[in-house]
């Protein structure tokens, strides 16, 4: 079962990092400036527009003795639009259907995908946290069970099946030469090339909901509320040419646990299950890309795999995504409201740490 206390306690534990962090932010930022110089510019002054062509998707697998489902949106690429300033960044996400590989409806069904996120990047610490919502799957080895299928044909498809999701991500990079921010908010360049150990906490609560309609006496659906609780770490490295070109990988591992409660529904009701399990998290990380003064580009390519074994030991479940970014973005002089703003939310931070 789901509890209370284990939200209460991950709530207050984000909490407290966060205020801690931003009320140390501008004195540590300016001593993080003054020592790092030569490693890192700072681009505190620099609104940030960025766009990011993405492959972000969220597909299932469940691996037992027979068949085992390839559970997929219909869905090749999808645009994140984000705004980052100094330590913050905000994004949003949807899949347009003029993007390559999301019109072939007919073939897979239609999915619909949407999203938004907030980013806190101080020195050390970096928050990220995201919603994302897919309704419409497929199944993707529709092949194994109907054997008339040959490629073209329809796949099955799951046009009710909604995934909703909530995950965040805590973490700390002990190298202040190595620059998180220019790799993800890009308010920041790394001008010589370094490298970090960063351990991290991930904590995601998603729903998968078969909301097909119960027409017959026989129907049947399903709905799995999952909490997901993992500590991890890895290493992180990006190398630097001139300044402006560079190349980055990193790896992360890590365990935890998945808290799930399964209802199955039918005509005359529902039944709910709750499940703990141990679960498993490996993370990889390869790219490259341009970082100028103001014009900034680069391709990126993500993935990661969880796993756990079901309860009883009946099935194993799957879930991996494989993400390809393009991205690109300038940085614009920063309006003198929003520089006043968040100068004022660094003095308040400041002085609340003081107190």
């Amino acid at each position: 079962m789901i509890h209370r206390a284990h939200l209460f306690a991950l709530t207050a534990l984000v909490t407290c990092s966060c205020w801690s962090g931003a009320g140390l932010a501008q004195s540590a930022d300016s001593m993080y400036r003054q020592d790092q110089s030569q490693w890192v510019q700072s681009l505190r002054d620099r609104l940030v527009v960025k766009a990011d062509f993405n492959s972000r998707t969220q597909a299932f697998t469940v691996q037992n003795s027979g068949f085992s489902p390839d559970i997929r949106p219909n869905v090749a690429a999808q645009t994140d639009l984000s705004i980052n300033y100094r330590f913050l960044a905000i994004r949003f996400g949807y899949a347009a259907d003029w993007l390559p590989g999301n019109g072939d409806d007919a073939e897979k069904g239609a999915s619909r995908v949407r999203g938004v996120g907030v980013a806190l990047l101080l020195p050390h610490w970096f928050h990220d946290f995201g919603y994302q919502r897919t309704r419409g799957y497929y199944l993707a080895n529709t092949g194994e069970i109907d054997p008339a299928w040959n490629a073209g044909d329809p796949y099955r498809q799951f046009p009710d099946l909604v995934v909703t999701s909530l995950e965040g991500t805590s973490g700390y990079s002990f190298n202040p030469r190595f620059s998180v921010r220019a790799l993800t908010l890009q308010t920041e360049r790394q001008l010589k090339s370094a490298g970090s150990f960063i351990p991290r906490a991930v904590y995601r609560f998603y729903v998968v909901d078969d909301q097909t309609p119960l027409l017959t006496p026989t129907s049947r659906s399903q709905r799995s509320d999952n909490l997901e609780l993992m500590v991890g770490a890895g290493y992180h490295y990006t190398f630097v040419w001139r300044e402006s070109f560079f190349a980055t990988a990193g790896v992360q591992a890590g365990v935890g646990y998945v808290f799930s409660r399964i209802v199955t529904r039918d005509q005359t009701g529902s039944v709910s299950t709750p499940q703990q399990n141990p679960v498993g998290r490996f993370d990889a990380r390869l790219g490259c890309g341009y970082n100028g003064s103001r014009f900034f580009a680069g391709v990126i390519a993500q993935g990661d795999w969880t796993q756990f074994n079901q309860t009883g030991g009946i099935a194993v479940t799957r879930e991996y995504r494989t993400i390809y970014h393009v991205f690109a973005g300038y940085r614009f002089g920063a309006p003198a409201g929003i520089r006043k703003l968040f100068d004022r939310l660094e003095e308040k931070g400041r002085t609340i740490t003081k107190d």
